[in-house]
C-alpha cells in the first residue's frame, strides 16, 4: 500500500507540474497578446492623430511627388494643399516671421479657412491664399523684407496634432504708404505759442495751437485720402486785421498745386505717404 501510494503521489507531482507549466505558458501567451493589443492599440491611435499632410505652392503648379512643401515661393497666390486629412474644414494662421517678421499675425481670419472633402480624398487645395493681402498686411505689421529672399512666413494649420509649415515670398514689391496730410502752424512775431488758429482741409475742422519756428505744432488731418486726391487748405482763423499769414509751405514741393497768402489757403495734389501744409502767421 505504501508504494501504491508513493507512485501515486510521485504521478500527481508530474502532472501538477505539467498543469503548472501549462497554466504559465498559458498565462504568458494571454500576457503576450495583451501588450500586442494595447501596443497597436498605441500605434494606431498615433496614426489616426497625426493623419493628413498640408503643404504650400504657387497657383498653376502641380500638387507634385511627395507632398513638397515649395519654401521658396514667387509673388503670386499661393495653394493650401492638403490631403488625407482627418477632418472636413478648420482655419489657419499666418504669421510673420523672423527674420523678416516678429512672430505677429499677418492675415485676417476672415479668409483663413479650409475645407477638405473626405469623400473624394486625394491631393485638394483646401484655399487659396491672396499675396496681396498678405504682403499688404505684413508691411502694415512692420515686417521688413531681406533683399534676397523677401517676406518670411509661418502657417499654422488647425487640426490635431497642428501642422506648421514656413515658406518664404520673393520679389513682391513693397506696396507704397498710404496718402496722409498734416498741416502746422508757426508762430511769427507777435504770436504767443500755443494760440490757436483755425482750418478746414477739405470739409473737415482742425484746430492747431501755434508751435516754435522752424517746425511748429502739427496736426494730422483724418483720412483716408487716395493718391493724386486734390485738397484745399485753408487757414479760418483767427482773421483779425492784424494777424497775417507770413508763409506757406509744401512738403514735397511737388505736391503743391497753389498757395496764397492773401486768401490763407493751398491746394496741394496727394502722393503716396505724408504731405505737409505748413502756415507761419505773425500779428
Amino acid at each position: 500500500m505504501r508504494g501504491y501510494r508513493q507512485r501515486d503521489l510521485s504521478r500527481a507531482h508530474r502532472h501538477g507540474g505539467k498543469l503548472a507549466r501549462t497554466v504559465g505558458y498559458g498565462v504568458s501567451c494571454l500576457a503576450v497578446v495583451a501588450f500586442g493589443l494595447v501596443t497597436g492599440g498605441a500605434t494606431s491611435a498615433a496614426a489616426s492623430k497625426n493623419a493628413g499632410d498640408v503643404w504650400v505652392d504657387n497657383v498653376g503648379q502641380p500638387a507634385g511627388p511627395g507632398h513638397e512643401n515649395d519654401p521658396h515661393l514667387a509673388c503670386a497666390d499661393i495653394n493650401l494643399w492638403g490631403n488625407g486629412l482627418a477632418g472636413s474644414s478648420g482655419s489657419f494662421v499666418i504669421d510673420g516671421w523672423p527674420p523678416s517678421g516678429s512672430q505677429e499675425l499677418v492675415y485676417p481670419s476672415s479668409l483663413s479657412t479650409w475645407t477638405y472633402n473626405q469623400a473624394t480624398g486625394g491631393d485638394q487645395v483646401v484655399q487659396v491664399i491672396n499675396v496681396n493681402t498678405l504682403i499688404q498686411d505684413a508691411v502694415a505689421a512692420g515686417d521688413v523684407p531681406l533683399s534676397t529672399q523677401g517676406f518670411h512666413f509661418k502657417l499654422q494649420f488647425s487640426l490635431f496634432p497642428q501642422k506648421h509649415k514656413t515658406f518664404w515670398v520673393n520679389n513682391c514689391q513693397t506696396p507704397p504708404p498710404a496718402p496722409t496730410l498734416r498741416v502746422c502752424q508757426i508762430a511769427g512775431q507777435s504770436i504767443s505759442v500755443g494760440d490757436k488758429f483755425t482750418f478746414t482741409v477739405g470739409n473737415q475742422a482742425l484746430t492747431i495751437a501755434a508751435g516754435a519756428a522752424p517746425n511748429g505744432n502739427c496736426v494730422q488731418a483724418t483720412g483716408p485720402f487716395t493718391v493724386g486726391e486734390q485738397v484745399t487748405v485753408t487757414q479760418t482763423g483767427p482773421t483779425t486785421n492784424h494777424t497775417i499769414v507770413d508763409f506757406i509751405t509744401v512738403n514735397p514741393v511737388s505736391s503743391l498745386l497753389s498757395d496764397n497768402v492773401t486768401t490763407r489757403t493751398a491746394t496741394v495734389m496727394l502722393g503716396s505717404g505724408l504731405t505737409t501744409v505748413t502756415y507761419q502767421d505773425s500779428d
